[in-house]
């Protein structure tokens, strides 16, 4: 790899550990979710060729300053993300915000019912 370049692990096995150890910096949008899957990161932990401290951190941890994330122009960072879907709804409500501040968009009416509150759907459900 590259001196300063950016590896989005964003399939199954599609890379070789060689490829994580090149790294300067290894990034998870979780570390414990990518740890259980069975991706690059999750095989190399497995198969004890990378250990917790081998992970820079999460996305969250860069995104709000308790880690640092690129500092230098050669630093080369690995990023496994599993796509969480907490993350794609605060990116939709982060979306919808900013579309009604600048008037722009429409409502779209996608299902006219909450489907817990269909008539007979809501009884077979166990609270």
């Amino acid at each position: 790899m590259k001196p300063g370049a950016f590896y989005s692990h964003v399939g199954g096995w599609e890379d070789e550990y060689a490829v994580a150890k090149a790294c300067d910096k290894i990034v998870c949008d979780d570390w414990e979710t990518v740890m259980h899957r069975t991706q690059t990161l999750s095989r190399m932990f497995k198969d004890g060729k990378l250990a917790d401290s081998d992970v820079h951190g999460n996305l969250i941890e860069l995104i709000n300053g308790t880690k640092p994330g690129r500092e230098n122009d050669t630093e080369r960072t690995y990023f496994n993300d599993v796509g969480l879907a907490y993350v794609d709804v605060a990116i939709a409500m982060a979306m919808h915000d900013r579309a009604l501040e600048a008037g722009m968009g429409q409502d779209l009416q996608i299902q006219h019912s909450m489907i817990f509150e269909h008539a007979r759907l809501k009884d077979w459900v166990c609270v």
